[in-house]
Order: structure tokens, then C-alpha cells, then sequence
């Protein structure tokens, strides 16, 4: 982990750990999550129970691209096999997930919300109170016949600020599939499939879109 010379500790996440969709009733309370930041605080390997993640925050560097981010976690994850074959444990990626948050600026909560129920179509109500919570939540799996993942996409804001939109996408793999990273690359195609069709022409031409 020398390229990810911090560590740090969190509470445990029930929501991440139960990926693989096992019943969690009864279980012992899991490990902490350890993360491993990297020197300029832009992404992070985190270790917890049965999951390996890669997050990567936006900062003054350019996003490295996806490709570039999933080679980095095969590489995690084939050291940490390596390991645990070491003592003995065999390990095999059962499930993955592609998670997307964004801040989106110049825009209320209001208006997002809105434009990602109406593909961009309409204005909300311009009655709505100056300030409270505003959110949506759909399952909006973008082509389950190819992809089979579970993708949601959500808008959480308060009004007058900037929200956030979300796109969680999860790719559980059968007993007879085997990926190396539990279905990412499906999962990732899912996320940009979702991302093209519940946001606006501005916010892809500032995620590098064109034409």
C-alpha cells in the first residue's frame, strides 16, 4: 500500500457489507472499515468483511478515467488473493458496485428533481417553499436484459442549495459466472448508461461530452 500511505477507520457500512445479498440476521457486528488514502487525498482503497473498494474524489487533478481506476483495484484485489491464499483462504468476487455522487451546482433540488422525472421537459411548481428537503428516489435499471444490475438513481437536497444527484448501480454475479472484479465492467456501462439518460446536455458537456 505505499501508493496509499494513509489509513483511517470508519464505522462499519450494513449496506455495503450486504452486497452479496446474505442475510445478515444474528451475525457477529462486523470489522471496522480501514481505508488506505492516497498522498494528494483523491482515492482510497477500502478494506471491510467481504469488500474491496476504490472511491476517487474530485479535486484539482483530472479524473484518471475508469479504466485506469479498475486496473488499479485488480491489482489490490490480486495482492489480497494472494495473501489469503497464503494462509490458506480462497477468495472469489461474487458482486460489485459503480457508485456515482455528484454536487450539482446552479441548480435547486427542485429543479433537478424535476428534470430527472420529466427527461428535462418541465419546470417545478413556482409555488414550492424557499427552503425543506427535496428528494427522489427511482429504481431505473437502464437495460436489465443486458446488464442485470440494480441501479437506483436519487436527488437529495434542501432548497436553494446545491443537490446531489446518485447513481448506485450493483451487478450480482450467478454461482456459474466468474469476473474478476464481480461484474464491474457491467455495472460501469450501466452507470454511464444511466448517467446519459437522467441528466441534462449541460452536465454531460461538463463531465467532457460533445457533439
Amino acid at each position: 500500500m505505499e501508493a496509499f500511505p494513509v489509513v483511517e477507520e470508519a464505522a462499519p457500512d450494513f449496506e455495503d457489507i450486504n452486497i452479496s445479498g446474505e442475510d445478515l440476521a444474528g451475525a457477529a457486528w462486523p470489522l471496522p472499515s480501514t481505508k488506505f488514502v492516497n498522498s494528494d487525498g483523491t482515492q482510497s482503497i477500502i478494506l471491510q468483511e467481504g469488500r474491496l473498494d476504490l472511491s476517487w474524489e474530485k479535486a484539482d487533478a483530472p479524473y484518471p478515467g475508469f479504466e485506469s481506476l479498475s486496473k488499479t483495484l485488480l491489482g489490490k484485489f490480486n495482492e489480497l488473493e494472494k495473501a489469503m491464499e497464503d494462509a490458506g483462504i480462497s477468495i472469489r468476487p461474487t458482486a460489485s458496485r459503480c457508485l456515482y455522487v455528484n454536487e450539482i451546482a446552479d441548480i435547486t433540488g427542485a429543479q433537478l428533481a424535476t428534470g430527472v422525472l420529466t427527461d428535462w421537459s418541465s419546470e417545478p411548481r413556482q409555488d414550492l417553499p424557499s427552503k425543506g428537503y427535496v428528494g427522489v428516489r427511482i429504481h431505473a435499471c437502464a437495460n436489465p436484459a443486458n446488464h442485470r444490475c440494480s441501479s437506483y438513481v436519487m436527488v437529495d437536497g434542501d432548497m436553494g442549495q446545491s443537490p446531489n444527484l446518485t447513481l448506485s448501480v450493483k451487478r450480482r454475479l450467478e454461482d456459474t459466472e466468474h469476473s474478476p472484479l464481480g461484474g464491474l465492467h457491467e455495472a460501469h456501462n450501466e452507470l454511464l448508461d444511466l448517467f446519459m439518460t437522467f441528466t441534462s446536455d449541460n452536465q454531460q458537456a461538463d463531465w467532457g461530452r460533445s457533439g
